[in-house]
């Protein structure tokens, strides 16, 4: 995915002599100024706010945005006019334009107000952007990331503090370089081209890819062509895995009957996904596979772990290490090749100035080793250093990566030959913990945290690091609602009407005892990862509260738990901290199978909730 649409227009915001006179006086409140700047900059690349709330009467047509928090819940807003619907088509305005009117007092609401003569407004487009203007609303770690000039930052931080802001900024910064940009999902890829503003231009320098598409770039130049379309799509893979183990491995593996995902995950990231502590790679891929499994003996039980070596040694005796795990199978082939500098490179991966990584964590170790390699290759090529940064967070691995920021710094340090004392206060590396929600209000936030009380359950392995955070949006109002449907077709009513809003999504917990096959308009954690919605609804929220109680008390006589335990938090973080406004925790009334099951009732969701 290189370019967008060659219908594709770029965004033109028009901002109103008024605004653009507030925007600059020393007087004003700086904290709506931010926001009036950050809302420029979201249409200029998302083309969106999260927040707009249409006017009735005589100012029926325009917009609304909430700009700051007061008493009453908001006390200014900002007034806006669009393209896309009639009243702005009808005022000569273009589906690409939009017209930032007024900031306007709570109590002003039913003042009428007209459209001027936007023509004459000054006129912001992403080439013409300010670049100070677009950066007026970061908070210090998010500037001290954006303007870092070590040859390698690693940023981290929770969800909503604007890790892919940084890199998006990042890379406006230093325009004119060949840039690549890899994240896990096609939607993420899509919004880094629309913030890029790329359109069809054939001496694009910058180039956004999904790690799928890379690792299928690099496959073909290698003449690899075993991996050519593999699907690597966890939830596809998982499901050839099952499929496997009923149908063909003809095993005896009643220990992990109950838990298939969990043996998948195991094998995922603890043998085919997991780097040696010599990073060689001079045996087969099967003993190479075998020996990294070794390291679990510790931390499962005897039964656990000899079935599971036996799967193992399964997949390779019938040859489905490249179905299963095509990626990781690339991965170990062609790291050898990047270790002896005989790795061939696209054109367009050659000669790169900045390699740009969002959602890091979603890479096993095997994989941040190879992409760093190739970082390393293509820099020895113009023999200058290649501008590395990379951005996520321990707690939102949607796939099960093992993935920790102390084990990619050591791969960081194993390839730099840099001194472990020295390197920070070097120009060589920076590593900097985004600490400020920027995405939601104060009272998801809080509950966004708060949720990380079930990383202290699990064993201390298994954890993901835990960092400062603190809420960052004191000036909008939102809020946090329960609600438990009667039956499914009322769940079914409400996702419906929350999925109609104009920036409304639901997303499914994906926990085994919800039947999400039967409702429509469920997506996963995985799906929105990286992306806001102002109003999300997370289904089966209590359901899942309550097992994770009963998978922690599991582990406590049996460690295979850990693993499944920790994805299943993660995946819940993922989900409850996508919204920008509401944050609707949603259940429905507990059939007899599930109450039975774990010997509870439907008054004992709320209670879950609650408890937080």
């Amino acid at each position: 995915m290189n370019a967008l649409s060659k219908n594709y227009k770029p965004m033109v915001v028009y901002v109103n002599p008024k605004i653009e006179k507030y925007l600059k006086s020393p007087d004003s409140d700086i904290s709506i100024v931010k926001k009036v700047q950050y809302n420029i900059d979201q249409y200029l690349k998302f083309r969106k706010l999260n927040i707009l709330s249409p006017l009735n009467g005589h100012n029926k047509g325009f917009l609304r945005s909430p700009l700051s928090q007061g008493s009453n819940g908001k006390t200014h807003y900002l007034w806006l006019a669009i393209g896309t619907n009639s009243f702005g088509r009808n005022k000569g305005l273009k589906e690409n334009e939009v017209v930032f009117e007024e900031i306007r007092h709570h109590d002003l609401n039913s003042k009428k107000l007209n459209l001027g003569n936007f023509k004459k407004y000054k006129k912001y487009t992403l080439k013409n952007r300010d670049e100070n203007d677009g950066q007026v609303w970061l908070t210090p770690n998010q500037y001290e990331a954006v303007y870092s000039e070590s040859d390698i930052t690693l940023i981290e931080g929770l969800p909503g503090t604007g890790k892919t802001t940084v890199l998006h900024k990042k890379s406006d910064t230093i325009k004119g370089k060949k840039q690549l940009y890899l994240t896990y999902s096609k939607k993420l890829t899509y919004e880094a081209i629309k913030s890029f503003g790329e359109i069809n231009q054939l001496n694009n320098n910058r180039r956004a890819l999904t790690f799928n598409d890379f690792f299928n770039e690099l496959a073909n130049a290698n003449d690899l062509k075993f991996f050519n379309d593999k699907e690597i799509n966890y939830d596809f893979s998982k499901s050839l895995f099952l499929n496997f183990l009923e149908n063909e491995a003809k095993l005896n593996y009643s220990s992990w009957k109950d838990s298939i995902n969990v043996l998948y995950s195991e094998i995922y990231s603890n043998a085919f996904g997991k780097l040696n502590d010599e990073y060689t790679f001079e045996n087969s891929y099967k003993e190479f596979v075998t020996e990294n499994f070794k390291s679990r003996k510790r931390s499962l039980d005897k039964k656990e772990y000899d079935q599971a070596e036996k799967v193992i040694n399964k997949i390779f005796e019938l040859g489905k290490e490249v179905e299963l795990f095509p990626a990781l199978y690339l991965s170990y082939h062609l790291i050898p090749k990047f270790q002896n500098k005989k790795a061939q490179l696209p054109e367009v991966f050659s000669n790169l100035d900045v390699l740009l990584i969002d959602e890091i964590q979603d890479l096993t170790e095997l994989e941040g080793y190879l992409v760093f390699l190739y970082a390393n290759q293509t820099k020895k090529r113009k023999n200058k250093e290649v501008v590395f940064v990379a951005a996520g967070d321990e707690a939102q691995t949607i796939r099960p990566t093992s993935f920790t920021w102390a084990s990619f710094k050591n791969i960081v340090f194993e390839l730099k030959k840099v001194n472990f004392e020295t390197i920070d206060s070097s120009n060589v590396f920076e590593h900097i913990n985004l600490d400020e929600s920027l995405r939601s209000p104060s009272q998801i936030s809080n509950f966004v945290y708060a949720t990380r009380y079930f990383y202290s359950k699990i064993d201390k392995r298994e954890r993901p690091s835990i960092k400062q955070f603190t809420g960052n949006t004191k000036d909008q109002y939102g809020r946090v609602v329960y609600y438990c449907a009667k039956n499914d077709a009322e769940l079914k009513g409400i996702i419906n009407k929350v999925n109609n809003l104009p920036t409304g999504i639901s997303i499914s917990t994906g926990i085994s005892s919800s039947n999400d096959a039967e409702i429509k308009g469920l997506v996963s954690a995985e799906e929105v990862k990286g992306l806001d919605f102002s109003t999300v609804a997370v289904v089966d929220i209590g359901k899942t509260l309550i097992e994770l109680e009963d998978l922690i008390e599991k582990s406590k006589t049996s460690k295979k738990y850990n693993s499944i335990i920790r994805s299943t938090i993660d995946n819940l973080m993922v989900a409850i901290s996508r919204p920008t406004h509401t944050l609707i925790l949603l259940d429905r009334e507990l059939d007899s199978e599930f109450s039975i099951k774990f010997n509870k009732n439907s008054n004992d969701l709320i209670n879950k909730i609650l408890e937080l």
